[in-house]
């Protein structure tokens, strides 16, 4: 893509409201829909659903409906296409500088900030900025731009920072756009292993181009499991023993039990199917460790979620089992 490319006009809820009228605003909650479960319903279902729901279909709403979801559909992919090539040459860059790293702040005696971060946080704004300058941007470092807009680019310009600092190939790029909330594009790469797992609402999920799928493990005892388990540390005494209960169960319970200090990509693994399941086991780890991910992991198949607080994924046939076992 060609940074001087410009973006096209952008089409979601608000815009149906200027667009097209207060009596369609109603299809703004099925254009979002749609794009959830991959434009597989045609459109004579939308003008069908009103009918169902009792609300009274709109002259034009037909035709409105298509052109809604091809425009928004369109975009979406272009998004995706933009996160893929935002990412590699944020990528690029961390390479370029793995020999040149600096602390520059210690955020506690687990968590550090580098100058590498920031360049790669940086680049990757910039670029955001540049194409969709009225998006909201929150990112690991700098925090929150705030935009007044639906839209948001969740970044973590280097996950696996410690694993980066230590020469460690564990550490990627993860960047995902969300709308309302729910997130629609996520891109995640590591640039040492130049793999790029990425995914869109209702496209699927792709690793350097070609699709990929959750699992088909239906027993826990044959299951590969990855924890997060930074900073257990802080948890108060009350919680830390709940923590290091159910990793005792997990650990008695499933195949095996991995940690590497990279949430994004242990979700991207099990969305290729390495790992049938994810479980942040402090619940310290953050929205910019996991939107990404989150829909990588949801579009390969499988399932993302929260429990008690504690970001669950999993291949979707262990997911009932899983939570059964951690009651704790």
């Amino acid at each position: 893509m060609a940074e001087s490319g410009s973006a096209p006009k952008k089409v979601g809820p608000k815009a149906i409201d200027s667009n097209v009228g207060k009596k369609h605003i109603a299809y703004a909650s099925y254009l979002n829909g749609c794009y959830e479960r991959e434009i597989r319903y045609d459109i004579r279902d939308i003008y069908w659903a009103q009918v169902r729901t009792g609300s009274n279909p709109v002259p034009g709403a037909y035709f409105y409906s298509v052109c809604l979801i091809i425009f928004y559909m369109i975009d979406l992919v272009r998004a995706e296409k933009f996160a893929i090539w935002i990412a590699e040459r944020a990528g690029k860059l961390i390479l370029e500088n793995k020999n040149k790293i600096e602390i520059t702040e210690i955020k506690d005696k687990q968590d550090f900030c580098t100058n590498v971060d920031l360049k790669s946080e940086k680049l990757i704004i910039d670029a955001i900025k540049k194409e969709y300058p009225d998006h909201v941007i929150i990112s690991e470092e700098i925090g929150k731009v705030d935009k007044k807009s639906d839209y948001a680019w969740i970044i973590d310009p280097i996950d696996g920072t410690k694993n980066f600092m230590r020469n460690m190939p564990m550490f990627c790029v993860s960047i995902a756009l969300q709308f309302s909330g729910e997130t629609i594009v996520g891109v995640v790469f590591n640039p040492l292993a130049q793999m790029t797992f990425h995914a869109r609402n209702g496209g699927g999920t792709r690793l350097n181009g070609h699709k990929i799928k959750v699992s088909g493990i239906k027993k826990l005892d044959h299951s590969y499991v990855y924890i997060d388990s930074g900073k257990i540390y802080g948890l108060n005494e009350t919680d830390r023993k709940k923590a290091l209960e159910r990793l005792n169960i997990l650990i008695t319970s499933v195949f095996r039990v991995h940690s590497y200090g990279s949430g994004a990509l242990g979700l991207c693994h099990l969305a290729q199917g390495s790992y049938d399941i994810y479980f942040d086991i402090t619940g310290f780890t953050k929205l910019v460790d996991v939107a990404a991910g989150s829909i990588i992991v949801k579009e390969a198949g499988g399932t993302f979620s929260e429990m008690d607080g504690h970001f669950l994924a999993t291949n979707g046939h262990l997911e009932k089992k899983v939570i059964e076992l951690l009651k704790v």
